[in-house]
C-alpha cells in the first residue's frame, strides 16, 4: 500500500495520521498453510529476528497464529483485524462451535451415492 492510499487516509481522519508516526520497522509473515503448528513456527522465527518490542497483527485465520506466537518474551501486543480471537490452545474450528447456525439455516446434507 502506497503512503498516500486510501486506508492512509482513512485512519488518519477516524484515528491518528500514519504519515506524522516515529517510522517503525514492518516485518510480513508468510504462512506456509501446511498446518497450524508450522504458521505458529513461521511466525515465531520472524519474532526472533526482530529487534525490541513487537505487536503482531493478525488478519482473519492469522488472529490464531498470532494469538499461539504471541506468548514470546518480545512481543509487545497483539492486534486483531477482522481477525479470530482465541484462548491460547483454541482452534479457529474450536470458535465456529461456540457460535449457533443462525435459525434459518437448514444444511442440506444427503448421502454420497
Amino acid at each position: 500500500m502506497s503512503q498516500t492510499g486510501s486506508v492512509a487516509s482513512d485512519v488518519a481522519r477516524f484515528a491518528f495520521n500514519p504519515l506524522q508516526v516515529e517510522p517503525r520497522k514492518v516485518s510480513i509473515v508468510q504462512n506456509p498453510l501446511t498446518s497450524f503448528e508450522d504458521d505458529v513456527a513461521a511466525t515465531r522465527r520472524v519474532l526472533a529476528r526482530q529487534d525490541g518490542p513487537a505487536i503482531l497483527v493478525g488478519h482473519s485465520y492469522g488472529g490464531t497464529a498470532i494469538t499461539e506466537a504471541g506468548d514470546a518474551a518480545n512481543v509487545a501486543g497483539l492486534v486483531y483485524v477482522a481477525a479470530f480471537a482465541p484462548e491460547i490452545g483454541q482452534s479457529t474450528l474450536d470458535q465456529y462451535a461456540e457460535v449457533p447456525p443462525p435459525p434459518n439455516f437448514q444444511p442440506d446434507v444427503q448421502p454420497d451415492d
